[in-house]
C-alpha cells in the first residue's frame, strides 16, 4: 500500500510537467501568430514586397501641344535606385538619379530638346500594372501615365 502512494506521488507532477509543457508551446505559437496578424508586421527577417517597377513601361506625357508617347526601361535594386534609360521623339536618355519608396517614385535624365540640353524630372506612384505623376522638363510642367509595355516600345 505504501509503495503505491510513492508511484502517485511521482506521476502527479511528472504528467503535470508534460501537460504544461506540451501547452506552452502551442500557446507560444499561437500567440505570435496572432500578434503577428494584429500588428500586420511581418516576420522578423522577411521582406515587404516592392512594387515592381522594373521592366519597360509605355507612357503618355500630357503637353501644350498634345499627347507625347515615350518609354522606358527602368531597374530597381534591393535599395530602390532606379536605373535605366527613356526614349521619346527627343531622343534616348539614361537615368541620372532615381529611387523607389514603398509604392512612389521619382528618377531625372537629361535630353536635348531642339538643340538644348534639358534637364528632366518624373515623379509618381506606381499601382500594378500602371504608373502616374508628374514632372517637369526645364521650365515646362507636365502629368504622365504608363502601363506596363506588352509589345515593342512605341518610340522605338
Amino acid at each position: 500500500m505504501e509503495m503505491r502512494n510513492r508511484t502517485n506521488v511521482v506521476w502527479v507532477p511528472v504528467l503535470g510537467l508534460l501537460i504544461v509543457a506540451c501547452i506552452l508551446p502551442v500557446r507560444s505559437f499561437a500567440g505570435a501568430a496572432s500578434r503577428r496578424a494584429s500588428t500586420g508586421k511581418p516576420q522578423e527577417g522577411a521582406q515587404a514586397a516592392k512594387p515592381a517597377l522594373t521592366g519597360k513601361w509605355d507612357i503618355t506625357v500630357t503637353t501644350e501641344d498634345g499627347p507625347q508617347k515615350a518609354s522606358a526601361d527602368l531597374t530597381v535594386a534591393d535599395d530602390g535606385t532606379i536605373t535605366g534609360t527613356v526614349a521619346s521623339q527627343y531622343g534616348s536618355a539614361s537615368i541620372s538619379s532615381g529611387s523607389l519608396t514603398g509604392n512612389q517614385f521619382t528618377f531625372k535624365f537629361s535630353l536635348n530638346i531642339e538643340g538644348t540640353p534639358t534637364d528632366v524630372s518624373m515623379s509618381g506612384t506606381i499601382d500594378g500594372d500602371s504608373i502616374k505623376g508628374n514632372g517637369s522638363a526645364g521650365d515646362a510642367g507636365f502629368d504622365f501615365t504608363g502601363a506596363r509595355a506588352t509589345s515593342a516600345s512605341p518610340s522605338e
